[in-house]
């Protein structure tokens, strides 16, 4: 079964580094990233929806039932669209205009760094179209550049633009512009700061374009799975290292997350406790991140070392790097060598929890913790979690829901019937939940 395609989710062990470091902050000071245009099409509605949710990239049972769904409502949204973007007798041709933006941030270093990113909003041919709505959609964990936001595979949320909101999703770090970098993974801080980035300059392209936002739009901030994980920290980072102008312009109104790994040392841990795991091709990128920014803790380990012999001869961990194979493509490669066993994939001495390796790993995860004291949300946070999620076990969100106690968050547990769950992962039908109640929504 290919996961991706299934319901546009991945899964992933995901985190946030606490605190902001000086680059971070002054990142944030200018008013707007310099930007280019790289790219810039038209679609009439009908097309639209061709384009967010193309039936011919189906290849497994039961994608195609899932991407129908998902065009036949934004083909609904675009018809109540329709009536309340003209007036009687109007034939002004209308549509969606989607560019792909190159952006300037900063890496872990600091250092600049030209990254990508969507931007879609509704559009006329003859006048401009004014959202009061920005959804800014935090993608799922790929593997290849083709994956990417701005590629062939348009991200689940872009059928939100058909409710009459401006959409915005970064490629981020290691794709698209950015494609010869790895991606910070693990890193959320460096991801946070660069979305916040990607924010800044799509909303000074939507201004030169003359399709300012209403004044008083809303700003609503999304993304499941490892994209749950983002999304968290990116209204974490809006919150604590944004100044107050910066605040004033994005106009944070929401984040909607679901199925994040928000506390990934707890997460390793419980990964530890299980026999087997379906999506172990990832773990060389997560691991590759953190030892690229986490040099204090494990610059004396090299990625290798990490690693069982079974795991490093089967070349997992040089063609997942490469981000030429998906993880649908890898999983085979190490369920033949190793089983997807556990204890078959990791070296002995990162299953031992008193070695070194084990210890510093521990500790750069632990400043990974979303669910950490020290910060609640102020602005709204809704949770959506499966019960019985066994990628991103519950307990991530109950952390949460226990650290941010009496703050402006609301979790929602996801039931699964046990025989349904059975045929298809609790992650995935909690994805479909998850994207289907925000296309059927209008953001309140």
């Amino acid at each position: 079964m290919h996961p991706v395609r299934f319901l546009c989710v991945l899964f992933a062990f995901t985190a946030l580094l606490l605190g902001c470091s000086k680059e971070s902050r002054e990142a944030n000071e200018a008013e707007t990233p310099s930007s280019e245009v790289v790219h810039s099409d038209f679609y009439t509605p009908d097309d639209f929806a061709r384009y967010a949710y193309p039936l011919e990239r189906v290849s497994i049972e039961g994608e195609e039932i899932l991407l129908e769904l998902l065009k036949r409502t934004v083909l609904s949204n675009n018809a109540s669209l329709d009536r309340r973007m003209h007036r009687e007798g109007d034939s002004l041709a209308w549509g969606y205009r989607t560019f792909v933006l190159n952006y300037r941030s900063t890496d872990a270093d600091g250092l600049p760094v030209m990254l990508s990113e969507l931007v879609i909003t509704p559009d006329g041919e003859t006048w401009r179209f004014h959202p009061d709505k920005i959804v800014v959609g935090n993608h799922y964990s790929i593997l290849t550049d083709r994956e990417r936001p701005t590629g062939p595979l348009s991200d689940p949320m872009t059928g939100v633009a058909s409710r009459g909101a401006a959409f915005i999703c970064p490629d981020l770090e290691g794709y698209g512009a950015s494609a010869d970098r790895p991606h910070p993974y693990l890193i959320h801080d460096v991801v946070a700061r660069q979305t916040v980035d990607g924010i800044l300059a799509a909303l000074d392209l939507l201004e030169q374009t003359g399709n300012t936002p209403q004044e008083d739009f809303r700003l609503f901030n999304v993304g499941y799975s490892l994209g749950g994980s983002y999304a968290l920290a990116v209204h974490r980072y809006i919150e604590t290292c944004c100044t107050a102008s910066v605040r004033k312009k994005i106009h944070l109104s929401a984040t909607r997350c679901g199925g994040g790994s928000y506390s990934p040392q707890h997460t390793f841990e419980w990964l530890l406790g299980q026999e087997t795991f379906y999506y172990c091709a990832v773990l060389p990128v997560q691991l590759n991140a953190l030892l690229r920014c986490n040099p204090d803790l494990l610059g004396q380990w090299e990625l290798k070392d990490f690693f069982s012999e079974a795991f490093l001869k089967s070349g997992v961990v040089e063609k997942a790097l490469s981000k030429q194979y998906t993880s649908v493509e890898l999983i085979p490669i190490v369920r033949e060598a190793t089983g997807n066993r556990i204890r078959e994939i990791l070296a002995p001495e990162v299953l031992d929890p008193d070695s070194p390796i084990r210890s510093a790993l521990d500790k750069a995860l632990s400043r990974s913790d979303l669910s950490a004291p020290g910060w609640a949300p102020i602005q709204p946070v809704y949770m959506y979690h499966a019960v019985n999620d066994d990628y991103c076990p519950y307990n991530n969100a109950e952390r949460c829901r226990i650290a941010y106690s009496g703050s402006n968050f609301h979790l929602y547990p996801l039931p699964m019937d046990a025989s349904f769950s059975a045929l298809i992962n609790p992650h995935l039908i909690g994805g479909a939940l998850f994207y289907l109640q925000l296309l059927l929504t209008d953001f309140r």
